[in-house]
């Protein structure tokens, strides 16, 4: 996904230079931040990394759509979100029609990584606009604590002990490459 051609952009799915909610503002904090990081080339490699994700993930799902046990697993992570169109998901999906809803399944398993809306701020952010300059940068590490623990920390109290090995395996692998 990382190196092949992108058939998912972050302006399909609504998005363009957002880096993080928080320098989404036009403060002349969040400003000068996003000028220092388009000249520094972290705007290029966000985007490149999002596009990577969000690619991965389309591809995921295709391969998950294919099989009655990729389907089920689908249902059972999405099912609720999709409610009626589930079906139809999983025929584009399928079909390989970039539909609104292949484009809001790829928004939220990017927003479920990243923090790229309000409503994935705490609350304090929220309450005070004058003092989220404190949240600048640090609103990806509050996220990756959820992905932690929604991905292992709950998936071992489940009983999915080797799940929970295996992705926290997988997630310091990822940032170990990444960073």
């Amino acid at each position: 996904s990382m190196f092949g051609a992108k058939e998912a952009k972050l302006i399909d799915i609504g998005l363009d230079e957002v880096i993080s909610k928080e320098l989404s503002e036009a403060r002349v904090s969040s400003r000068a931040l996003n000028s220092l990081l388009k000249a520094s080339g972290f705007k290029r490699v966000d985007r490149l990394t999002k596009e990577t994700f969000i690619n991965a993930s389309l591809k995921r799902a295709r391969a998950l759509a294919r099989t009655d046990k990729g389907q089920q697993e689908l249902r059972k992570n999405w099912g609720n979100v999709f409610g009626d169109e589930f079906e139809s998901l999983v025929d584009d999906l399928n079909s390989k029609v970039m539909s609104d809803n292949v484009k809001f399944y790829l928004f939220n398993e990017l927003s479920g990584v990243q923090p790229i809306t309000l409503s994935e701020m705490p609350e304090a952010y929220l309450s005070n606009p004058n003092g989220r300059v404190m949240y600048m940068l640090k609103s990806f590490t509050l996220k990756l604590y959820d992905v932690v623990r929604n991905n292992i920390v709950k998936e071992y109290k489940q009983g999915n002990k080797m799940k929970a090995v295996k992705n926290a395996g997988l997630l310091a692998g990822y940032f170990t490459a990444a960073n």
